[in-house]
């Protein structure tokens, strides 16, 4: 059975893969026999990365971070965070990314997971390869990437099991969030 695991989890500004603009890149590696965390982290994507990148916010999503942050008084300041147009800078992105890819390394992941493939993983490949990611993390990434919208409508009763409300909803809460969902599949529950 796999060990270590990663999860990885985006807030956008859209629905589209291919034109929303990427917030936050969350993500957490985690034990999958121990269902032990071992690390839970997140980064900013810069205003700059999505206006190279020609990623245009969609208005649906702004008002829904609004009305979010309205709803949940801790919700605010990540939302004032995420919508900041100053961002973050480039150095910070390409930080995040070669920290997550240490961070591969150092717990020797065996699987990626994320929500869903055609969206999560289109948008993250998208800003691996723009930033000219370590390849190691990239062999690795590419080798065994597992999409979790199968067995998230598949097994609603763990779903409601796992602490989907957590304090914040930040791209890091979510990742492990879908961690602990994962770990709590049997063997026989995941046949890939």
């Amino acid at each position: 059975m796999v060990k270590n695991i990663l999860t990885i989890d985006l807030e956008t500004m859209g629905l589209d893969p291919m034109t929303a603009p990427i917030l936050e890149v969350g993500y957490c590696i985690g034990n999958r026999e121990s269902k032990g965390i071992l690390c839970k982290e997140s980064f900013l994507v810069p205003n700059a990365w999505n206006t190279t990148m020609r990623r245009v916010p969609s208005m649906d999503t702004i008002a829904w971070w609004i009305e979010k942050a309205c709803e949940r008084e801790e919700l605010k300041d990540h939302a004032l965070k995420l919508l900041d147009p100053s961002g973050s800078s480039p150095k910070l992105l390409k930080l995040g990314l070669d920290t997550l890819s240490e961070r591969v390394k150092t717990f020797n992941v065996e699987e990626v997971w994320v929500t869903d493939k055609s969206f999560d993983w289109v948008m993250f490949s998208v800003l691996a390869n723009s930033m000219q990611v370590d390849p190691y993390f990239g062999k690795l990434i590419y080798k065994d990437i597992y999409d979790a919208r199968y067995f998230l409508s598949h097994y609603p009763d763990k779903q409601k099991d796992a602490k989907k409300e957590a304090v914040t909803h930040t791209a890091k809460d979510d990742a492990a969030w879908l961690f602990e969902f994962i770990a709590d599949l049997t063997a026989s529950e995941i046949i890939l």
